[in-house]
């Protein structure tokens, strides 16, 4: 990354983390499950994610922009790192990141919200139906609504799976609700998996294809 800044200084980084430390998940595994719902756990992970940055920055490499959780719907991974993370999660880890980052200095790094599909895959509402959970179709709608929101600069997507035009109702989300800390967020909406991927936005794309 250090290189390729060299070559472009005008690269502008976007991190997305796969999952978090085994301590702070409820399943103590790095491998799907959910952060513990405690306070203190968002609050941790919000001081992980700001001293990942911080890192970074001390190696020469700012980041742009940041989410919270690749995939937050994603609920059973296979065999890689994953977090199923519902709004409340994230609107909790949200709510300490925002200030955090600009305590540290870090004020304009841009949080992004969800980075997901464009509409949820069945396969993740299939898993929420069978673990007992809220499948919860509108997330970054329902993100863009909670307290959170004072926070997020945009929403983030993949094009495995649905509508692109579905990003409209999370754009009026973002315009209509009331302005907080941070400069209220223009709408903006970034497809966040990487470039070059030979995936294409479906709407019959499988399990296998799903996760960038």
């Amino acid at each position: 990354m250090q290189q390729a800044l060299e070559i472009n200084p005008d690269l502008k980084v976007l991190a997305s983390p796969w999952g978090q430390p085994a301590w702070m998940k409820a399943n103590g595994s790095i491998v799907g499950g959910r952060l513990i719902d405690d306070p203190a756990i968002f609050e941790s992970y919000a001081l992980y994610l700001t001293k990942f940055v911080q890192a970074y920055e001390d190696a020469g490499i700012p980041v742009y922009a940041l989410t919270v959780q690749n995939e937050p719907q994603n609920r059973t991974p296979d065999a890689y790192p994953g977090t199923d993370m519902p709004v409340a999660h994230e609107a909790a880890v949200i709510n300490e990141l925002g200030p955090m980052l600009q305590d540290a200095g870090l004020g304009d790094v841009q949080i992004i919200g969800f980075d997901h599909n464009w509409a949820q895959h069945p396969d993740d509402a299939a898993d929420a139906t069978s673990l007992g959970l809220p499948a919860e179709p509108d997330y970054a709608a329902d993100l863009l609504r909670s307290s959170a929101a004072q926070w997020i600069a945009g929403t983030g997507y993949h094009c495995y799976f649905g509508d692109p035009r579905r990003r409209r109702s999370c754009v009026t989300s973002s315009r209509t609700r009331g302005s907080g800390s941070r400069s209220a967020p223009d709408g903006t909406v970034r497809t966040t998996p990487r470039p070059g991927s030979s995936r294409t936005p479906s709407s019959g794309t499988r399990r296998t294809s799903r996760s960038g």
